[in-house]
C-alpha cells in the first residue's frame, strides 16, 4: 500500500491508520458458530438490522464543515455529510423522530455549493455541481460503517472519539450527568433536572467542554445564542477544565 501511494495525489492516498477487513469464513462454520443469524440472514433473507442514528450529527457535520473545510477536502466533507445523512435516515420514535431524507440532504449540499467554490484558490481547482452530484453517492448504506479516523484523514478535519472507558451508554450518561452536577454546583448554579435550563453562561461553558475544537461560529449555531452572547461568554469557559465531547 505504501508503495502504491506513491503514485497517486495526497488526498486519493490509503490511510495509514485504516483496518484491514478480515477474512471471511465459510458459511459452514458460519452456522456452526452464529445459528441464529444463520437462521435469519441465510435462510428467512432478513435483512440486517440498523441503528437509528439522532439527525445531531448530521446537523453537527453541516455545521462544522462550514468552518472547517479547505481546498483538497472540500468533496469528502460533502462526501461525509452524504454517509451521515445516510446513518441519520431511520426513524425511532425516541432516537431519532425526525429522520434526514435524501430531499434534504440534496438542498443542504447544493446550498453549500457556493461556500465550498469560494474557498477555491487556483483556476484549475473549481468547485462545481458535478462535484456535490459525485458525494450524494455516498447516500448509501454500504457507507455507514466508514472508519472515523479514514473520515478524518479525507476532510482534514479532527473528530474527538466518543470515550465511555468500556462502559454502557446508561452508566456512560449516569457519570457525565453527575459530573455535570457537581461542576454546577462549585460555580454556584443551579441545574434544573426536570427541564435542563441554564443561563447562558453555563450553555456556552457546557458546549466549550462537549466540542474543545469547535468555533465561536459553531457554538452560535449549535445553541441557538445571540452572536453577542457567544461572544461574552466565550472566554470564560476554563479551557483546562474541558474534556472531549461524544464524536461520530
Amino acid at each position: 500500500v505504501e508503495y502504491l501511494n506513491g503514485f497517486v495525489p495526497d488526498i486519493f492516498k490509503a490511510h495509514k491508520a485504516a483496518k484491514q477487513r478480515r477474512g471471511k469464513i465459510r458459511l459452514a462454520e458460519a452456522q456452526e458458530k452464529y445459528p441464529e443469524w444463520y437462521e435469519n440472514r441465510i435462510k428467512n433473507g432478513k435483512k440486517p438490522g440498523v441503528w437509528a442514528t439522532s439527525r445531531n450529527v448530521y446537523e453537527w457535520w453541516k455545521r462544522t464543515i462550514i468552518d472547517g473545510a479547505t481546498v483538497g477536502h472540500r468533496y469528502y466533507c460533502l462526501m461525509t455529510l452524504s454517509m451521515y445523512a445516510q446513518k441519520c435516515s431511520h426513524y425511532d420514535e425516541k432516537h431519532n423522530p425526525n429522520p434526514v431524507t435524501r430531499e434534504e440532504l440534496e438542498k443542504d449540499c447544493f446550498d453549500l455549493l457556493d461556500h465550498m467554490e469560494s474557498l477555491t484558490e487556483t483556476e484549475d481547482n473549481h468547485f462545481d455541481t458535478g462535484d456535490v452530484l459525485d458525494a450524494l453517492e455516498a447516500f448509501d448504506s454500504k457507507w455507514t460503517k466508514y472508519p472515523r479516523e479514514a473520515i478524518e484523514y479525507r476532510t482534514g478535519i479532527t473528530i474527538p472519539a466518543n470515550k465511555r472507558n468500556g462502559q454502557k451508554q446508561p452508566e456512560h450518561l449516569e457519570e457525565a450527568r453527575a459530573i455535570r452536577d457537581i461542576r454546577s454546583r462549585r460555580r454556584g448554579e443551579q441545574w434544573d433536572a426536570h427541564n435542563g435550563r441554564r443561563n447562558k453562561a453555563e450553555t456556552v461553558r457546557e458546549w466549550r467542554r462537549n466540542h474543545p475544537e469547535g468555533t465561536k461560529y459553531q457554538c452560535e449555531k449549535g445553541t441557538g445564542l445571540s452572536r453577542k452572547t457567544v461572544l461574552k461568554w466565550w472566554n470564560q469557559a476554563e479551557p483546562d477544565a474541558m474534556t472531549p465531547g461524544n464524536g461520530v
